[in-house]
């Protein structure tokens, strides 16, 4: 019995991470139809977002490494985001060889208050559980995780 209970968890646990992510999932559809740009335009803003946030400055190839993609294809979408005004291409101070790209001018406010609402949601949902249920979170999201890659 103790063996079915265990498959049965396991079943409700993964539903409800699939479920999870089918509800992230959608947010992200609907954030990138709203701002008319595909997956990576959309985690290349987030990147922009956060170096702004963290005042560090960003070159083409950092997002070429983060996003796993080649420097063509880094360069077509920073084109076409530019042409959208969603960030601009800036000289580097003392490198004329180096450009850093920054946040242009088109309000990108609904792609930041989707992360603020959500971040605040989530601290919410962890403060209202029980002590101790974080720590065991963790330790299974990053167990996860660590499958995952392995998989």
């Amino acid at each position: 019995m103790a063996v079915q209970d265990e498959t049965s968890s396991a079943a409700a646990v993964l539903d409800a991470l699939s479920a999870y992510e089918a509800a992230e999932g959608a947010i992200r559809v609907r954030l990138r139809d709203s701002m008319l740009v595909c997956e990576n335009d959309l985690l290349a803003l987030e990147q922009l977002i956060d170096a702004q946030d963290r005042h560090v400055a960003l070159t083409p190839s950092n997002i070429t490494h983060e996003l796993g993609i080649s420097s063509a294809s880094t360069t077509a979408m920073l084109d076409r985001l530019e042409r959208a005004g969603y960030l601009r291409r800036e000289p580097h101070p003392s490198d004329r060889r180096k450009v850093f790209v920054t946040l242009g001018d088109r309000p990108i406010e609904n792609l930041r208050r989707s992360g603020t609402d959500m971040h605040h949601r989530v601290e919410t949902v962890i403060a209202d559980m029980p002590a101790g249920s974080a720590t065991l979170l963790v330790d299974f999201l990053s167990r996860m995780r660590v499958a995952a890659e392995a998989a």
